[in-house]
C-alpha cells in the first residue's frame, strides 16, 4: 500500500522538476532597459578601475547594468551583424566595447558622445558590455 504512494510521490516531484527547468531554460534574458542601471559612470572610471584592480572591479561590475558615457572611436557590425561601438578609455590601444543587443543601421558618428546601457561582462582588454542599448545622453 505505501509503493504506489511513493510511487506517485516521485512522478510528482520528477514532473515538478521537468516543468520548473521547462521554464528556466525558455526564460528570456534580461534586458538592459528592462530596469534602472546599478551603476552610472563614464567609460573612462569603468576601464581604470578593471586596470587598477581586475578582481575587486568584476565583483563589483561584473554581471551588474551599467550605465557608461563615454566617446565613440570606433564603430563596426560583425561577423553576426551586432553593431559594436567602441568608446574611449583614455588608453592609447583599449577601451569599452560595446555589443548592442540590435543593429543599427545609422550608428552614432565617430567622436560622439554616447550614453550605452548593458551588462558588464569583464575585460579581455578592452572592457566588455554585452546586450547593450544607446540611451539618450543625460549622464
Amino acid at each position: 500500500m505505501k509503493k504506489p504512494a511513493i510511487f506517485a510521490s516521485v512522478i510528482i516531484i520528477l514532473a515538478a522538476a521537468v516543468y520548473f527547468g521547462w521554464q528556466q531554460y525558455h526564460k528570456a534574458p534580461e534586458t538592459s532597459t528592462s530596469r534602472t542601471a546599478d551603476y552610472q559612470l563614464t567609460a573612462a572610471e569603468l576601464f581604470a578601475a578593471y586596470e587598477e584592480n581586475e578582481i575587486s572591479a568584476h565583483e563589483t561590475y561584473g554581471g551588474k547594468l551599467l550605465e557608461v558615457q563615454g566617446n565613440v572611436f570606433d564603430s563596426e557590425s560583425d561577423m553576426n551583424g551586432i553593431t559594436v561601438l567602441m568608446l574611449d578609455a583614455g588608453h592609447p590601444v583599449f577601451g569599452v566595447k560595446c555589443l548592442l543587443s540590435e543593429p543599427l543601421k545609422d550608428g552614432p558618428k565617430l567622436e560622439t558622445t554616447v550614453v550605452v546601457r548593458g551588462f558588464c561582462s569583464g575585460i579581455n582588454g578592452d572592457v566588455e558590455l554585452n546586450r547593450c542599448t544607446l540611451q539618450p545622453s543625460e549622464l
